[in-house]
Parts: C-alpha cells; structure tokens; sequence
C-alpha cells in the first residue's frame, strides 16, 4: 500500500492517510498516523475522527484531486477539485493557522506535463490557482512545509534526481539547489 493522501487537521496537527487509491469513504483498515504538532503525540484515526473539523485531500478513481470534509458529525464533500491529472500523480498539502481569516492551506500537484503546481485557500475566499508553478521529472514526489517560511520540494532534475527546495520570500526562489542525501 502506498501513501497517497494527506490529512489536514485543525488546529496543530500533521496526518498523513495510507489507503488504497480511490477508496471511499475510508475503509476500517486503512493505515494512518497522525501527531500532534505540539506534543508529538502519535494517534489513530479512529482519534483523529473525534476533531470538529479534518480535511482529507485525494486523487479519486476518475483521476481527480479532490477534498473531503469532517465536520464533527459526518462526511462532506469540499469545495476543491482539480480534474483529470496522471494516474498516481503526487500531492502534497500543508496550512497554518486556526481558523477564518487565519488560516491557510496550499496543495501541490504534478500535472501531466511534468510540472508541480499549486492551488491556495486564504481565510474562506475560496480556492484559487496559486503562484507555485515548477518543472519536475516525471514521477517526482512533492512535499511542503508551512510557516515561518513556506517550503516546496520537488525532484526538478538538478544532479540527476536531487530534492530542490523552494521558498517563498515575497516570490518563489531557490532555497536550495539540491538537498544532500540522508
């Protein structure tokens, strides 16, 4: 099984969802982890269903990126849906803040075309086409990381298959070329 999906959790918490691709609602054997920001607590997502508000971003099995709600007392479909990308495409989704106008959420996705873009909700005005828009090879994963600094990582080619950095500094820049290996 492989992981597909992020959770986004209010208000400090960082899941990730291990499913089988398409699977919905959530099946009763999915693997998840979710820890708490703060305390590092891990949980399950039996625990995790007990917050008054979880979004779970997907690619579904019409190859759509879309979002699903949990309000506290059931399932809801949200307001984003990016169609008609790759089989297996990367996503990668962060946010900061509580709550209205506070808070921020961006989800990274590769295109067919090779490129890693992204798609941004500020404070409940919607969902628009964000600014992030970068080459990567194919089948590059993409991962991001939120305040002080947001951060993207993408495979852009550089050396080969190295993990490049991108940092938003009143428009996005190389943070760093290639990340060294672990």
């Amino acid at each position: 099984m492989d992981c597909r999906s992020q959770f986004w959790c209010r208000p400090a918490w960082h899941c990730h969802c291990c499913y089988e691709l398409g699977r919905w609602p959530l099946p009763h054997s999915v693997s998840t982890r979710c820890v708490h920001a703060k305390s590092n607590r891990i949980y399950n997502l039996s625990n995790v269903l007990t917050l008054s508000r979880l979004s779970v971003y997907f690619q579904d099995t019409n190859r759509n990126f879309v979002e699903r709600g949990w309000d506290g007392s059931g399932w809801y479909t949200g307001g984003l849906k990016i169609s008609n990308q790759p089989p297996r495409a990367s996503l990668g989704v962060t946010s900061w803040g509580e709550s209205g106008s506070s808070l921020g959420i961006r989800v990274y996705y590769a295109t067919q075309d090779n490129l890693i873009k992204e798609k941004a909700w500020d404070g409940g005005g919607g969902w628009y086409d964000g600014g992030f828009q970068q080459r990567s090879i194919p089948g590059s994963r993409v991962a991001a990381i939120p305040l002080p600094v947001l951060r993207v990582y993408l495979q852009n080619g550089t050396e080969v298959s190295g993990i490049t950095e991108y940092a938003w500094n009143s428009g996005w820049v190389v943070g760093q070329a290639v990340l060294p290996p672990a």
